[in-house]
């Protein structure tokens, strides 16, 4: 069984081709496009979008996710914007032949997740209604300081929604830096709605970002679960290694050691990537 490997090569190549290149050299299956040359994927023209399109279709590569912001504002958002935002988003996968399309769920002050949940609930629903019409799929990332910070919320969003076009991006160090165990807690919970793995890896203690299997993500128990479940979703390197952990560029050498340390995880579960 081969899991579909693609990652956020902006991390260590902020142009297009770089990005490509690194592909290449990782030896990936797809991209994730949400930086190049420091503007979001969103603020780019056309004219980018189709050489995009072109470089990662010349490599052999696929697009595997068009990975927005959207949702990482306040919910007071209007309705206006995030709905031309997203009609963007849709017209970005489009050409670059991607279904999917990242969303967050709305940053929140602390201890109001709950408050806010139904107005999120509600906003993502309406983009979920368009995603049914323009034959692409919303996909959801659990995030610190959004309402879906813990897989409780993840999963009364999911359920509330219930459209084969709403999906979960499992991020086990997202969770990590929440204070929940990710194949212990979130997974069981979150499972019937999992559509994409983001490889992510943290320390519980200090919250900084560690290569795969280094951290308190349980990526092993994580992979042996997907594996049981038959996952055939994408799984994103997404090394966040630079600045000591806390995010930010790394260079290409990291870049590939996340990856490595991920390829080691899979082949010991006997799968490939």
């Amino acid at each position: 069984m081969r899991w579909r490997l693609s990652g956020f090569v902006d991390e260590a190549a902020p142009t297009l081709r770089g990005q490509v290149r690194l592909a290449q050299a990782a030896d990936l299956d797809a991209i994730e496009l949400r930086l190049a040359l420091g503007r979001p994927v969103l603020r780019w023209d056309d004219r980018t979008v189709e050489r995009a399109a072109s470089l990662v279709a010349a490599a052999g590569l696929g697009v595997s996710c068009v990975a927005t912001g959207l949702g990482k504002q306040e919910p007071g958002l209007t309705p206006r914007a995030m709905l031309d935002d997203f009609q963007r988003a849709c017209d970005v996968a489009h050409k670059v032949g991607c279904r999917n399309i990242r969303a967050f769920s709305f940053r929140v002050p602390e201890g109001t997740e709950d408050r806010y949940a139904p107005l999120v609930t509600d906003r993502l629903g309406e983009l979920t209604t368009l995603s049914e019409g323009a034959d692409v799929v919303l996909l959801l990332e659990n995030e610190k300081g959004t309402v879906g910070s813990s897989p409780e919320r993840c999963a009364a969003i999911a359920s509330d929604i219930s459209s084969e076009r709403f999906r979960l991006i499992f991020d086990p160090a997202n969770f990590v830096q929440c204070g929940h165990r990710p194949a212990t807690d979130a997974y069981p919970l979150l499972r019937p709605w999992v559509a994409a793995l983001h490889v992510k890896d943290a320390d519980a203690h200090t919250g900084r970002v560690v290569p795969a299997g280094q951290g308190d993500g349980q990526l092993p128990e994580l992979i042996a679960a997907l594996k049981a479940d038959g996952f055939d979703g994408t799984a994103s390197i997404e090394p966040h290694l630079g600045l000591g952990g806390r995010g930010g560029p790394s260079s290409p050498s990291r870049w590939r050691e996340a990856a490595n340390a991920f390829r080691a995880l899979v082949n010991n579960a006997g799968l490939d990537a």
